[in-house]
């Protein structure tokens, strides 16, 4: 990937390991690292759901199986995200939620349409 000036951004000396692939769109027309858009969630998750305060919580973690969350939780966690990330989570959507994942998913796809 190239940056403004036709550095190569991937390899840039100052910024080791940057991959710009793993960046959301915000609403700013910012840009949201996976890991902080992950540590949104898990945070959302323990705040929420008593019963995952002390879980191990990472991408691949399954809501239900993993966490036990009942869809009350999930409910509260999607509308923590839409007002951390000021988004609107299409209710419909909420029922395909299955893992942290796909949280991670649809929170970039909307900071993406946002930043549109």
């Amino acid at each position: 990937m190239e940056g403004e000036a036709g550095r190569d951004v991937e390899n840039h000396p100052e910024m080791p390991g940057f991959n710009p692939a793993r960046l959301a769109p915000s609403s700013g027309g910012a840009f949201v690292a996976e890991s902080k858009l992950l540590e949104a969630i898990v945070s959302a998750i323990k705040a929420e759901a008593e019963c995952a305060r002390k879980a191990t919580i990472d991408a691949n973690t399954r809501l239900v199986e993993d966490l036990g969350l009942d869809s009350i939780d999930i409910v509260g966690v999607t509308m923590r995200l839409e007002d951390r990330f000021h988004i609107r989570i299409d209710v419909e959507d909420i029922k395909h939620f299955r893992s942290v994942n796909d949280l991670i998913a649809e929170v970039s796809l909307l900071l993406g349409k946002s930043a549109a």
